[in-house]
């Protein structure tokens, strides 16, 4: 898809799609945690006795607080999220299978991580939902509940409040009378009637449906949108940056900045672009320099607060065929060194198109201690 001059509108699209994509390996380690949770927790003690208050806290407060907790982290810019822990991992064991110079995988930004911890779960819900199914159909669960201070009468009005978003099912709603016979204590051995302890699954199952699944799909969606408003945004940008540029009359005032084809020691690489490792790989033999650091809308807030304190000369390669933005020029201020645009086709890198070359060369040119840098191997191409 990078080998093409692609117009706004396929950036938008190939943009989200990019943002959109499942991270699997997020997604399997919510479901594995959730079958283990379910399985673990829905197996009950010798007797099969489960408590139902103790499934309240895992199937209604927990995930209401960890919506809350990547609602607020998403909010401030801080991305606490399982997503995060996982890529954060993978990011680790990547650099040491690698054995290469330290160099930092690019990181997605904060919508990205809010997204994949949407995705993670709801892996970890139909997890536990399905846990909960088997185990309703191949075993026996006695659903009871203890509590030393609370009473049927404390309980009731809380049950009642949770089951409100399933007012349309009698079954699954709380019942005072059972809620008494399926009180259960240490010292009391007698049961008058057995098939009361399974009253109880539509409520727990109803309580899965809605507070671990139905929660995170909602903000699954919100998510997305969030993502795609970005994008409009960011092609409007695209477009009116597009527009500004195509006058002719006005195009013979442009000042250009000038095209180095050496590049100074001790330079640090910039992906601003969030290219992968195998553009990385070919940008490295083009331009030797210390490492990557991750910047730009692709990369988190720490990676790029990193890059934008770094003293060393920085090259920042970007796609040529994507106008500059205003993100690029807010950071162009408080760094200097040299612009590298390049173009991708067939996942080999090749010299840019003249048009945008000149863009670039445009848009630099506006910004004091910056210049364009082209590798003689690309102008052979």
């Amino acid at each position: 898809m990078s080998d093409e001059k692609l117009e706004p509108h396929l950036l938008q699209k190939t943009s989200l799609n990019e943002l959109t994509k499942i991270h699997w390996p997020t997604c399997l380690v919510g479901l594995a945690i959730g079958l283990l949770l379910s399985f673990g927790v829905l197996t009950g003690d010798n007797q099969g006795r489960v408590n139902l208050l103790f499934l309240l806290v895992i199937f209604v407060a927990i995930p209401i607080l960890s919506l809350v907790i990547a609602s607020a982290s998403f909010a401030m810019d801080k991305s606490i999220n399982l997503a995060q822990l996982i890529t954060l991992f993978s990011e680790k064991l990547g650099n040491k299978v690698k054995s290469r110079t330290p160099i930092t995988i690019p990181k997605f930004n904060r919508d990205w991580l809010f997204l994949q911890s949407q995705f993670a779960a709801i892996s970890y819900s139909a997890g536990s939902i399905f846990g909960l199914i088997f185990l309703l159909l191949f075993s026996d669960i006695n659903f009871i509940w203890r509590s030393t201070i609370l009473t049927p009468e404390n309980v009731l009005p809380i049950l009642e409040v949770i089951a409100l978003p399933w007012w349309f099912w009698p079954d699954a709603q709380p019942d005072f009378a059972i809620l008494q016979a399926t009180q259960d204590s240490r010292i009391t051995t007698s049961i008058e009637n057995p098939a009361v302890f399974a009253y109880w699954w539509p409520f727990v199952f109803a309580t899965q449906i809605v507070y671990s699944l139905g929660l995170r799909i909602i903000a699954l969606l919100i998510a997305k949108q969030i993502i795609l408003r970005k994008a409009k945004r960011q092609s409007q940008l695209m477009f009116s940056s597009q527009s500004s540029h195509s006058s002719p009359i006005n195009e013979p005032n442009f000042v250009k900045a000038k095209v180095s084809h050496n590049l100074p020691v001790n330079s640090i690489t910039i992906n601003w672009a969030g290219f992968d490792n195998t553009i990385l790989d070919q940008i490295e033999q083009v331009a030797k320099t210390d490492g990557v650091i991750s910047a730009g809308p692709l990369a988190n807030e720490n990676d790029h607060l990193v890059a934008e304190s770094d003293t060393r000369h920085q090259l920042v390669v970007v796609k040529a065929w994507e106008p500059p933005l205003g993100e690029l020029s807010d950071y162009l201020q408080t760094t200097n060194g040299l612009i590298m645009p390049i173009d991708v086709k067939n996942n080999q890198l090749t010299t840019p198109d003249a048009n945008h070359l000149d863009e670039w060369c445009r848009f630099v040119a506006e910004h004091k201690n910056w210049g364009v840098f082209l590798p003689k191997q690309l102008m052979a191409n």
